[in-house]
C-alpha cells in the first residue's frame, strides 16, 4: 500500500477493507485525512479509524460505525441520518450542526465534543451518551437565574 495514498484511494479503501484502512492509518498516524463532503451512505466502517479525520458536511445516511474511533474527527455539518454509533468514541469531535435524526447512539463517549446544534431527533440514546450531551451543552449556555 502506497504511503502516499490520495483522499480518493483513502475512500476506496475504507469502503472496502477498514481493517487494511486501520493498518494505514497506524503505519502513518501523521497522514491528514480529508473525506470532506464524501457520501458514505450505508457503508460498515463498524471499528474504523476516524481519529482526526475531517468528515465536514459528508454524507452518511445509514452508516454503520459501531465501536469506531472518531475522537477529534470533524463531524461539522455531516448527513447522518439513520447512524448507528454505538460504543463509539467521538470525544472531542466537532458535531456542530450534524444531522444524526434517528441514529443510535448506546454508549457513546462525548467527552469534550462540540455538539451546538447537533440534531438527534429521534435517535436512541443510552443514560451515559446522555449525561454527556447534557454536560456538552451546559458548557456552551450561560444559565439565567
Amino acid at each position: 500500500m502506497s504511503e502516499n495514498m490520495d483522499g480518493d484511494g483513502l475512500l476506496r479503501l475504507i469502503r472496502k477493507d477498514v481493517i487494511a484502512f486501520n493498518r494505514f492509518r497506524l503505519k502513518d498516524p501523521g497522514h491528514k485525512i480529508d473525506f470532506s463532503a464524501e457520501t458514505l451512505n450505508s457503508a460498515s466502517l463498524a471499528g474504523a479509524n476516524l481519529s482526526g479525520v475531517i468528515l465536514t458536511n459528508a454524507w452518511m445516511f445509514n452508516v454503520t460505525l459501531c465501536g469506531a474511533n472518531l475522537s477529534g474527527a470533524f463531524l461539522k455539518g455531516v448527513h447522518g441520518r439513520g447512524a448507528n454509533l454505538d460504543g463509539a468514541d467521538l470525544s472531542g469531535a466537532d458535531l456542530r450542526d450534524a444531522d444524526l435524526t434517528e441514529s443510535s447512539l448506546i454508549n457513546v463517549n462525548l467527552a469534550g465534543a462540540s455538539v451546538n446544534r447537533l440534531d438527534i431527533s429521534g435517535a436512541k440514546i443510552s443514560r451515559a451518551t446522555f449525561e454527556q450531551l447534557v454536560e456538552a451543552i451546559k458548557s456552551t449556555v450561560t444559565i439565567v437565574e
